[in-house]
């Protein structure tokens, strides 16, 4: 059973509510969610602080004038807020990678 209150249970709710998302895995630390339709657009959230709470992420990230890997590379982030996610979600279902670090 999953608890609605755990950080990570209520990231992927958020997400769940603002894109079209599916889960594809989970374990006690971590959930992989595909954004949109392409199987590239995955993410992998892990908690970094269950506190605040702040989110480890995995995603690809677009890498220009790379021809290998439909020019995507796997890119990380400690620390990511709410906003973040939501963020490079958007960038995934956009873009099917996320295309620059965040706007300052």
């Amino acid at each position: 059973m999953v608890d609605p209150t755990d950080p990570l249970e209520l990231a992927y709710r958020d997400l769940q509510i603002r894109f079209p998302v599916t889960e594809i895995g989970r374990d006690e630390t971590m959930i992989l969610i595909q954004i949109g339709e392409s199987d590239v657009s995955v993410m992998g959230v892990a908690v970094n602080d269950p506190g605040l709470p702040s989110y480890d992420v995995l995603y690809p990230a677009v890498v220009p004038k790379r021809k290998d890997n439909n020019g995507l590379e796997a890119a990380h982030l400690n620390r990511v807020h709410i906003e973040g996610l939501r963020w490079i979600a958007g960038q995934l279902l956009e873009h099917g990678g996320v295309r620059s670090e965040f706007p300052g």
